[in-house]
């Protein structure tokens, strides 16, 4: 069906501004048949609607939703409060991407790659520590070695030699956590490649699934009975429904076809009373 032209109706307008806070605006356009620049202007310009607010309250809907998770309950006491709020961002912003159709396989999934992200994160932070502390020692050395030259008391050349161990000492201690650090992030970087991998794979698998065309009625029967999948059917069918019912009262007004004419699309006893006959 083409879409509608033209300025909104009243009606419209009403409806727009009944569901902007519920609805995206893809949805209110395809449900009212119109191009979705005119139901954004609409929105922008008349009621103050910005997308960048609503992508807001729909990140803090679900960090909400990690909030009260029990898997929350861990998660807090193994962090710091700025990872946390890491954990909160990229948590929304991945279960945002998957379009909240997640099993509970790929959650833990989620779940763990994230705890890897951070890991990843104090590593980086760890060694980017050594080093200055390194560039400190080093450079502290430097101005021993240059008093240890100059000086001529025995007794005060010794403690600085002392001194100066003590930091060539902490400087080989520091490059040899450097190291380590280094093949840290390599292995946890690798594990969470191999868990990013994993989990484009059964997302991959589970979608192709979903989409086989050749199943049969036992493989329906079988797929629905994966309450992800009923969830996603049944939000599917309450869409429906509802655009039914927007189309249904569109279609039972009456349409305009000539400038004398006027009638119904579908007739019913609802929407064309007057032939109805009393029994």
């Amino acid at each position: 069906m083409p879409l509608v032209r033209g300025a909104l109706r009243d009606s419209e307008k009403q409806y727009i501004e009944k569901h902007l806070n519920d609805k995206p605006i893809e949805q209110i356009a395809a449900e009212l048949n119109r191009s979705e620049e005119i139901v954004r202007k609409y929105a922008r310009l008349h009621l103050g609607f910005e997308e960048n607010v609503v992508a807001a309250k729909e990140q803090g809907r679900l960090i909400h939703s990690l909030r009260n998770s029990e898997d929350w309950k861990i998660v807090k006491k193994q962090f710091t409060s700025e990872e946390l709020q890491f954990y909160e961002m990229r948590y929304a912003d991945i279960v945002k991407q998957f379009k909240e159709d997640i099993t509970p396989t790929e959650l833990i999934q989620i779940h763990q790659l994230i705890k890897y992200e951070i890991l990843m994160n104090r590593n980086l932070l760890d060694r980017q520590t050594h080093k200055l502390n390194k560039e400190m020692l080093n450079k502290n050395l430097e101005s021993i070695r240059e008093e240890i030259a100059e000086e001529e008391d025995k007794d005060e050349c010794r403690r600085l030699r002392e001194l100066a161990l003590n930091h060539q000492t902490q400087i080989t201690a520091m490059e040899i956590a450097e190291q380590n650090a280094s093949k840290e992030y390599t292995m946890l970087d690798e594990k969470h490649n191999k868990l990013l991998e994993a989990l484009k794979s059964t997302r991959a698998q589970r979608i192709e699934k979903n989409i086989n065309t050749n199943r049969n009625w036992a493989d329906v029967i079988k797929m629905l009975e994966q309450r992800d999948i009923q969830e996603q059917e049944n939000r599917f069918l309450n869409l429906f429904r509802k655009a039914t019912d927007i189309e249904y009262a569109k279609l039972s007004k009456p349409y305009q076809f000539t400038e004398f004419e006027a009638d119904p699309p579908i007739l019913t006893n609802e929407t064309a009373p007057e032939f109805t006959t009393a029994e």
